[in-house]
């Protein structure tokens, strides 16, 4: 496995991560909102 693909690797899996984090913290508000609401 050379270099590039190593780095390509890294930044997918933080991308990855990245999309995972933001999505559950919208989640989360939109669930808090949702509560507050009823």
């Amino acid at each position: 496995m050379d270099r590039v693909t190593a780095i390509r690797g890294q930044a997918l899996l933080l991308q990855m991560r990245w999309g995972a984090g933001l999505l559950a913290m919208t989640l989360f508000q939109i669930a808090s909102a949702w509560w507050s609401w009823t």
